[in-house]
């Protein structure tokens, strides 16, 4: 009985660092792609002024 309880807390440990390591990676390339398409944005605008 305590090593299936010992297996059921480390399988859980790893799926809660699998999951915030997943959360961390989407915030990351969010914050990422919000950034480029910021920018892109003020080259069309220099394009268009030009």
């Amino acid at each position: 009985m305590l090593p299936f309880v010992g297996l059921e807390l480390f399988i859980g440990f790893i799926q809660a660092f699998v999951f915030a390591f997943l959360v961390l990676l989407y915030i990351v390339l969010a914050l990422e792609s919000h950034g480029e398409e910021e920018h892109v944005g003020h080259e069309e605008a220099e394009h268009v002024a030009a």
